[in-house]
């Protein structure tokens, strides 16, 4: 009886799994192979998210496309004028789509202008946010100068009184 529980239970999983092709396999096979749901891992992975965002949401897009392939997004933020009103016509903007994964939280930006084109887009993990953090702290450390020199109101405050000649 057990013998049977199990192997009706692997069958399940085998058929949850679905279907993958043996060339996906690293193999010139193209037969059909069940997989195992478990191996498979979720359809929402930071790497399927990522894989997906390159390949399919391209600059020139239009929002209805990117919205085909990512879903509505989490958040919406329209780009407001001088004023700070958002323009009842525009469709500028920045979609915002956050997965909140325990490791690797990951935030897609795509920004969109008046006409709901895509003009540019964003992936950002962990990784290449402490990459962006680190680059940032390194560009403001060599902007401040070496330890101990002249700090940088009295540098402006030398360049100053050069230009006037005072």
């Amino acid at each position: 009886m057990k013998a049977i529980l199990l192997a009706a239970m692997a069958l399940a999983a085998l058929a949850l799994g679905g279907c993958q092709s043996l060339d996906s396999l690293n193999n010139n096979d193209n037969q059909c192979v069940a997989v195992p749901y478990w191996l498979t891992g979720p359809k929402t992975s930071p790497d399927k998210i990522k894989k997906g965002f390159d390949k399919d949401v391209k600059i020139g897009a239009l929002r209805a496309d990117v919205e085909k392939v990512l879903g509505r997004p989490t958040d919406f933020v329209y780009q407001a004028d001088s004023t700070g009103k958002t323009p009842a016509d525009s469709r500028a903007g920045w979609m915002l789509y956050k997965y909140d994964y325990p490791d690797t939280p990951v935030l897609l930006t795509v920004q969109l202008d008046q006409f709901g084109i895509v003009v540019d887009k964003h992936y950002d993990d962990k990784e290449t946010v402490a990459k962006l953090a680190a680059q940032k702290a390194a560009n403001e450390k060599a902007a401040e100068g070496y330890e101990g020199g002249p700090q940088k109101r009295f540098q402006e405050l030398v360049k100053k009184h050069a230009n006037t000649g005072d």
